[in-house]
């Protein structure tokens, strides 16, 4: 008995060197690529709505340079302090001014030209300058704010250290793991490190300048626990709305 043909499959296989393929493998691979589309804009919205969820109301204005006069305060971090309000003064880079450099202004009065670095749900917001050039000073001396700043006491704070510029609008979100890396690297050219205390849904979270428990920046004491769960035991010193924690390096403890 002669053999027969084998029947064709009814869906055609396409094989890459025999020039088009059939419309089936065509129609299901279109379809394919439309769902692997689909999905990947999913996927992209929701990690947009992720991030959204966490990240901070914080801006920085680049297009508006503006000028503040107060007393500057070269220690525990360039800032300038304008009656009961602070402003930490950085570079527009990420470091903040050089300890020498920022001596020369200390406790005077002066002009501050800048743009403006903040988050409506903070007291204290950021200068950023182009260098010392961009202050200037208006008087001899003045009284040192922190004179008539208020000890709140010893406490125990839970938290997440993060870098104030950063943490205040320059990056958005400039909190949490996945901003450690830049984190690290603003701290460790300078800017003022701080412990970001969180108080559940709806309420704004609590800033303290993180420095040692003798008052004076200690960024390279920090830099291992940047944006790691800790708890941090120190004194807490207030001026206005501006919060100060002096700790000892060894009284900082990450946590799980």
């Amino acid at each position: 008995m002669p053999e027969t043909a084998p029947e064709k499959p009814d869906d055609p296989f396409f094989i890459g060197w025999e020039g088009e393929p059939a419309t089936a493998p065509v129609r299901h691979s279109k379809s394919r690529s439309l769902l692997f589309i689909a999905l990947g804009l999913a996927i992209a919205g929701v990690g947009a709505a992720l991030q959204t969820g966490f990240a901070g109301k914080g801006t920085w204005n680049l297009a508006e340079e503006r000028t503040w006069e107060g007393v500057f305060l070269a220690s525990p971090h360039p800032a300038l302090v304008t009656g009961d309000a602070v402003h930490y003064i950085v570079l527009e880079t990420k470091h903040g001014l050089a300890a020498e450099d920022a001596a020369a202004f200390h406790l005077k009065p002066v002009k501050v030209e800048g743009t403006l670095i903040e988050d409506p749900d903070q007291p204290t917001s950021m200068i950023a300058v182009t260098g010392t050039g961009s202050v200037y000073p208006t008087g001899d001396a003045a009284a040192d704010p922190l004179d008539s700043a208020a000890s709140d006491g010893r406490v125990t704070l839970r938290g997440e250290i993060a870098d104030s510029k950063c943490a205040l609008g320059a990056m958005n979100p400039g909190i949490f793991k996945p901003h450690r890396a830049c984190a690290v690297a603003c701290i460790s050219g300078g800017i003022p490190p701080i412990l970001i205390v969180r108080h559940g849904e709806g309420i704004p979270p609590t800033h303290y300048l993180l420095v040692s428990d003798e008052g004076e920046a200690m960024n390279g004491a920090v830099l291992e626990h940047v944006a790691l769960p800790v708890e941090v035991t120190g004194e807490v010193v207030r001026l206005g709305d501006w919060r100060i924690l002096k700790a000892a390096p060894a009284a900082i403890r990450q946590i799980e």
